[in-house]
């Protein structure tokens, strides 16, 4: 069972054991956008400019949460919203996730 950062859900996938990119600094923003490539993430929510196919764009979902609420839809998307169809994120690595979360936070 993996444990979203500080919303503390416990979530039924297992974390993955390696880091996705070892090679780069936790505290280095490239791997964060290096984990929103890898993920997908721009392939439902658009480049930041241009709009998604999928998602509402990133930039404008993100300046609605907080850290915490970002945390909660990476890990349990349908909690916040019943009928989404993003996908859970929880199998990420704690370092990664942490990466993932601090990038997309300074995206705002």
């Amino acid at each position: 069972m993996a444990i979203c950062i500080s919303s503390m859900l416990q979530v039924p996938s297992p974390a993955l054991s390696w880091s996705l990119f070892p090679e780069i600094p936790a505290d280095n923003p490239a791997r964060g956008d290096k984990l929103v490539e890898r993920l997908g993430c721009r392939a439902c929510h658009g480049s930041g400019v241009e709009h998604g196919h999928a998602g509402p764009e990133l930039v404008a979902a993100l300046s609605r949460l907080t850290p915490g609420e970002l945390e909660i839809q990476l890990c349990t998307p349908r909690q916040r919203h019943p009928a989404s169809r993003m996908p859970s994120f929880a199998f990420v690595r704690a370092e990664d996730f942490t990466a993932l979360v601090e990038y997309l936070m300074n995206l705002k």
